[in-house]
């Protein structure tokens, strides 16, 4: 009986954590496509949610990318009196030549937590786009059979 008790106890214990524990900070980032041709374009998102008081963002650098459009969105919502803040962060990239390319972390500061995102991999194949121009004239001016 004691150990049933201590059980239920664990249970009850475990279930209002997580159902009462949910202002955690997160930082996701998620990209639409993991392989990618040269010049094909994909989204890749950063995602901010929790409650933070002075947040600072410190985004990756897409030296490997082309950012050919961003958005931004920031949403905000108040649930049992705290004030909960969504940002959303989204980027049109493609690469400009082939290879495996990582896009790091992004990273939140907040007082002194540190929140970071995962880093992803894109894989680019296909010829550069320098090569892709070169060949563009022959293709424009060839003539359909």
């Amino acid at each position: 009986m004691l150990r049933f008790v201590s059980i239920f106890l664990f249970s009850f214990y475990i279930f209002f954590a997580l159902a009462f524990c949910q202002d955690a900070n997160t930082v996701n980032a998620t990209a639409d496509k993991d392989h990618i041709e040269t010049g094909e374009i994909f989204t890749y998102t950063i995602t901010i949610e929790g409650k933070f008081s002075d947040p600072q963002l410190t985004l990756p650098v897409l030296k490997d990318f082309i950012v050919v459009a961003e958005a931004q969105s920031r949403n905000y919502v108040t649930k049992a009196g705290k004030t909960i803040m969504t940002l959303k962060l989204e980027y049109k990239l493609t690469a400009a030549k082939p290879g495996t390319f990582v896009i790091g972390p992004a990273e939140v500061k907040d007082r002194s937590a540190r929140i970071q995102s995962g880093s992803l991999q894109i894989e680019v194949s296909g010829r550069s786009l320098q090569d892709k121009q070169k060949i563009l004239p022959f293709l424009e001016n060839a003539t359909e059979i």
